[in-house]
């Protein structure tokens, strides 16, 4: 007998079939638009590369490479100083691998890396953010102990030798008195910004809109020496405020208002000051600024005279002042004379007189001298103030 014979179930071999064909071509499509080496594109960053370690100089920093897609074969790493906003970055030298030692170079500054990640198709960087900024590995062992008090619109001759300021003409005669300083500029707030930035930053008005985020200043500089400062701004109404006035507060006359690294909570009403006085916790550097009748803006003489007298001996009579403390009193501009008043008070030094011509930026020089700190802007190569108290 014979046995019948089976055939094969035409349906599903069929499908079965049409499946392999299909994936065969999908195979082949993704082999044919695939470049060498069988990467399918560049890669891609998923998260950025990271920086870590202390940025301190001499410290080592360490960066990541970040996370990406399609298997990269090699990193390469770039590092770049920048201003403390993390902006204006240049490349550094040399500085090409995973890790970077911070040098003296590097002070006041952040960095980033950039890192850039290839492969066989091609390649992609990505950015980090910004590093922390770079100090001094330890703060000076004794500080110099600064305070510069801001009075507003004089000329010379109408404060040294007025019978309306008798207080102010005893510390003028009693200790160190220029006769031939004077302003930057007109009006106020480019003679504020010079004196602790070293540049007017190319204001000409008293604006309330202006922001500098890359400039540094000498409260940065302190900041990145781990030397602590306070700016103590008369009726100034929250520490940091960027208001534009508050009473007989003026923006105008608290530069580091415009500085966004350096307007913080070392930034403080003027209402801190004696408590800090009183508790012994006066920081090393003190930028003083009264209202606009106490610094003569609005007020008169008399004013400012009363207010320095009730200011100035508290401060003589402190433990703060007894450590070589040197008190400077200036006014912004002058009233066209272009001179202004500006005496030097230090227990130590006596009666002198400077006749040599000096400026706002001779102001920040003698401070940033006083700290070791480099000349920022101007004031590098501007007269010193020393000779009245050396």
């Amino acid at each position: 007998m014979e046995r019948p014979v089976k055939h094969a179930d035409t349906t599903q071999h069929g499908s079965r079939l049409r499946t392999g064909v299909a994936v065969l071509a999908l195979a082949l499509w993704c082999l044919q638009a695939a470049p060498a080496g069988g990467t399918v594109s560049p890669p891609t960053n998923l998260s950025a590369p990271t920086i870590s370690g202390k940025t301190v100089i001499g410290s080592t920093l360490t960066s990541s490479p970040g996370s990406w897609t399609n298997s990269p074969t090699s990193y390469a790493y770039r590092w770049q100083r920048c201003n403390l906003a993390g902006a204006h970055c240049v490349v550094i030298a040399g500085a090409a691998s995973p890790t970077y030692v911070l040098t003296a170079g590097d002070l006041d500054s952040t960095l980033i890396v950039r890192v850039t990640a290839s492969n066989a198709a091609g390649r992609a960087t990505a950015r980090s953010a910004k590093s922390g900024v770079v100090t001094a590995a330890r703060p000076p062992a004794s500080p110099a102990h600064v305070m510069v008090i801001v009075e507003e619109n004089r000329n010379r001759s109408e404060v040294i030798g007025a019978s309306s300021m008798p207080y102010f003409n005893s510390l003028a005669a009693n200790h160190g008195d220029t006769t031939a300083w004077n302003g930057v500029s007109h009006p106020s707030l480019p003679n504020y910004l010079a004196l602790i930035s070293g540049s007017t930053q190319g204001v000409s008005t008293d604006g309330c809109q202006y922001s500098f985020a890359g400039p540094r200043t000498i409260g940065s500089q302190l900041s990145a020496d781990l030397v602590s400062w306070k700016a103590y701004m008369e009726e100034l109404p929250a520490a940091g405020s960027e208001v534009c006035t508050s009473g007989g507060y003026a923006k105008k006359h608290n530069p580091f208002a415009y500085f966004p690294a350096t307007n913080g909570s070392s930034v403080v009403p003027a209402t801190q000051f004696s408590t800090d006085l009183s508790s012994g916790k006066l920081p090393p550097f003190i930028f003083y600024v009264p209202n606009l009748t106490n610094d003569g803006h609005d007020g008169t003489n008399q004013n400012v005279d009363a207010y320095l007298k009730g200011l100035v001996p508290k401060v003589m009579a402190s433990t703060w002042f007894r450590e070589s403390g040197i008190i400077i009193i200036t006014w912004d501009e002058s009233n066209g004379e272009e001179k202004t008043p500006t005496v030097v008070v230090n227990g130590a030094a006596g009666a002198k007189v400077l006749s040599a011509a000096g400026n706002h930026y001779g102001t920040l020089a003698t401070i940033e001298d006083l700290y070791g700190l480099p000349r920022l802007e101007h004031a590098a190569g501007a007269t010193s103030l020393a000779p009245l108290f050396k």
